[in-house]
């Protein structure tokens, strides 16, 4: 059996409320994960990236999910239901409401949804276009890790990590 990698998480980032994080997981500096209704929480699963000035939060009931290999990209809001896995919500995006987004999902740029995205949606442009994806994300996922193993070894030599 394979030993999980810790998380990294930025000294300088926001993480408040009941939250359970999964494990190889780089949280950058200023990003904010919160809960924001006592008795609810957020669970996080294994090898998702929150870029910087991200914020991710839960004022509903019950929990939020965010599944594996994600990429919150710099600045753009979480405040839906659930994200599935392998999906990306590009910077400046916004997912509000009961919004599910499902996996290998993409929310293009500066592009806010408060509805549903079944897997394999692709949303862009100002018009809020959306399209499904039949391209496989195998080289999107070898991205993924490389990107993941260069902030886990980077982060660590240029910002302060959390200790617990």
């Amino acid at each position: 059996m394979a030993a999980t990698l810790p998380s990294v998480i930025c000294d300088d980032s926001i993480i408040e409320g009941d939250i359970i994080v999964g494990s190889a997981n780089v949280v950058s500096p200023k990003c904010s994960i919160t809960v924001a209704k006592p008795g609810s929480r957020i669970v996080i699963g294994d090898g998702n990236v929150f870029e910087e000035n991200v914020k991710i939060v839960h004022s509903g009931d019950g929990e939020m999910k965010i599944g594996d290999n994600n990429i919150f990209q710099v600045g753009c809001v979480f405040e839906g239901l659930s994200i599935g896995s392998g999906s990306t919500i590009e910077a400046g995006a916004n997912v509000l409401g009961t919004a599910r987004i499902g996996s290998n999902c993409v929310l293009g740029a500066k592009c806010t949804t408060s509805t549903a995205l079944p897997d394999n949606t692709v949303v862009f442009g100002t018009a809020h276009i959306r399209r499904v994806q039949t391209r496989s994300n195998r080289l999107q996922a070898n991205l993924h890790a490389r990107h993941l193993e260069y902030l886990r070894e980077v982060l660590p030599k240029y910002h302060h990590m959390r200790s617990d």
